[in-house]
């Protein structure tokens, strides 16, 4: 399925979780970008990185991050918090880093919220 033909609305929050990382697999900017709220109070904090304030600055990291090609990360022991407004997905990512034989799986911790 074409990102144009996705929809931008998903029935769970999981949907919008599994689309996330099917755009990082894919090298999606626009794809990741349109998942994130469009608001001057969306945060983001990549592994040792800073506090990215805001849709712009949020789109250019992830614009920067995926000009290197695809991510290969998969959510894993992810703990929820649903409530009528909010879910919050606590994940651990495994993420495939490296080029050749030197690939290793590194874990990171992610917090989400739809």
């Amino acid at each position: 399925m074409s990102r144009l033909t996705k929809p931008l609305l998903f029935a769970s929050p999981e949907e919008c979780e599994r689309a996330f990382y099917e755009a990082l697999e894919a090298a999606d900017v626009e794809g990741v970008a349109d998942l994130w709220m469009d608001d001057e109070d969306v945060v983001c904090v990549h592994p040792n990185g800073p506090r990215l304030l805001g849709t712009a600055a949020v789109r250019a990291s992830w614009a920067a991050i995926l000009s290197n090609g695809p991510l290969h990360v998969r959510g894993t022991m992810r703990k929820s918090l649903d409530t009528p407004t909010v879910a919050v997905h606590n994940v651990i990512e495994e993420v495939l880093v490296g080029q050749g034989k030197t690939q290793q799986v590194v874990s990171v911790v992610a917090t989400n919220a739809y």
